[in-house]
């Protein structure tokens, strides 16, 4: 896939999130099964294609999710839990919830030197950071509205079609209508 005659899917980034304890009510977190999720990737983006693609997957740690952004991709990828008021589950230092903000968001998005030209939010509650980075002015943006949960599951299999369609050349929009309608 191309945009604006680059090619779109040369640095992929994907930051997969799985707090184990919110330190606020000391109650365990669901697991993500972003293992599958990150094989999935892998595979689809690294094997058998004839583009070459830098994927890079960290843990969601709020310093790994600072640095993807900073460092620049074509595209960032985010798996894991958001929360109902619209914030991203990120990880801390030990592995507990730290909820990020969309105003924390907001500013480190004014600090990228090189603006993602897709952004995958895949979480539960995930539309105010997806707006967040729209307004940051990531071209393309995908997420989950406000009021809506996903299943793993679902999520998995968005994915494979997203990135599969998106090596076959599809737009962005070509892309998303396809792989939405395995969610039905």
């Amino acid at each position: 896939a191309t945009m604006d005659g680059a090619p779109l899917l040369q640095r992929v980034s994907y930051c997969y999130s799985a707090p184990l304890l919110n330190p606020r009510t000391g109650l365990s977190i669901p697991v993500v099964d972003s293992d599958d999720e990150t094989e999935l990737l892998r595979r689809v983006l690294c094997h058998g294609t004839a583009a070459r693609i830098a994927f890079k997957a960290v843990t969601g740690s709020v310093n790994n999710f600072c640095d993807l952004l900073h460092q620049g991709c074509n595209i960032l990828h985010y798996t894991g839990h958001g929360l109902p008021d619209g914030n991203l589950a990120l990880e801390n230092e030990i592995g507990e919830l730290h909820s990020f903000h969309k105003d924390k968001l907001s500013a480190l998005m004014r600090c990228v030197k090189f603006m993602p030209k897709l952004v995958v939010v895949a979480a539960c509650h995930s539309q105010v950071m997806g707006e967040t980075f729209c307004a940051a002015g990531v071209r393309h943006v995908i997420a989950v509205r406000l009021d809506s949960q996903v299943l793993d599951k679902h999520a998995i299999s968005f994915t494979k079609f997203l990135y599969e369609a998106l090596l076959d050349g599809s737009t962005v929009r070509e892309a998303f209508d396809v792989a939405n309608t395995t969610m039905a």
